[in-house]
């Protein structure tokens, strides 16, 4: 189970500490486009909303060449803006969590540093010894459910529920701390090192598993992604097919 932009997901993830100069992101695709042809070797990371995670990916030789290849296309459908639900916010008393258009890809050009999540903290150990915790075997469990369940029982099954819930909001509230402290102390280590305090930003990206992360396996999802294309255009040209048609950059 891993937690992905707030909620809970049994679908795999990664995450990572990230911090980057907010000053140099690029979310116009003419702009993206035109820094990556003036600065072929400099690195150049994508972000975009996968809805339950974020693509993020430092972009490869090949994705770089692909793209000023098909630079036209690039620039008609990555262009614009999507509607973004942030679920790293409390929701409102309707239960609905705030909305926003954000760019449909934003390039991060100036990243400072990547940081391992660290994994432990989704379950802290908390102190619990003030809350009871009546013991009950698994059967005594199943009898306190039943309608005419012993009244014993059912106080004891109510007491343990009552404990779970508890220890659930203080793992919750110490995992809250325990991020915030560490994202304050990469922080500081950076505007020691020379990051510019009004522009530097750290944050948890929780990194959808679809990611277009060259290391990855999901490389093809770049191109349906970002060009609106068919997949097999990526595995054409990465093999090289000397019969490939090129793609109609007016196509829409």
């Amino acid at each position: 189970m891993k937690y992905r932009q707030g909620f809970v997901s049994n679908s795999s993830s990664s995450s990572y500490l990230i911090a980057y100069d907010i000053s140099a992101i690029l979310t116009d695709s003419r702009e993206i486009a035109a820094y990556i042809d003036n600065n072929l070797r400099k690195p150049i990371m994508f972000k975009s909303d996968l809805n339950e995670g974020w693509d993020l990916f430092e972009l490869d030789m090949h994705q770089k060449n692909f793209l000023l290849k098909h630079r036209k296309r690039f620039e008609k459908f990555s262009n614009g803006t999507v509607r973004y639900t942030d679920y790293t916010v409390s929701a409102d008393e309707n239960g609905k969590y705030p909305e926003m258009d954000i760019p449909f890809v934003q390039a991060l050009t100036k990243v400072y540093k990547f940081y391992p999540y660290p994994y432990e903290w989704e379950k802290p150990e908390v102190d619990m010894s003030d809350v009871y915790n009546p013991e009950m075997t698994f059967e005594e469990t199943m009898q306190a459910r039943e309608e005419d369940a012993n009244p014993e029982l059912k106080e004891k099954l109510k007491a343990q529920n009552h404990w779970s819930i508890v220890k659930l909001n203080r793992q919750t509230e110490a995992r809250k701390q325990r991020k915030e402290e560490f994202l304050k102390k990469i922080r500081q280590e950076l505007i020691e090192q020379g990051a510019n305090p009004d522009t530097l930003k750290v944050e948890l990206i929780e990194v959808d598993n679809l990611s277009c992360d060259p290391d990855g396996s999901m490389d093809y999802e770049f191109v349906p992604r970002y060009f609106g294309l068919d997949d097999e255009l990526w595995f054409k040209e990465e093999i090289g097919d000397p019969d490939l048609d090129e793609v109609d950059d007016e196509e829409t």
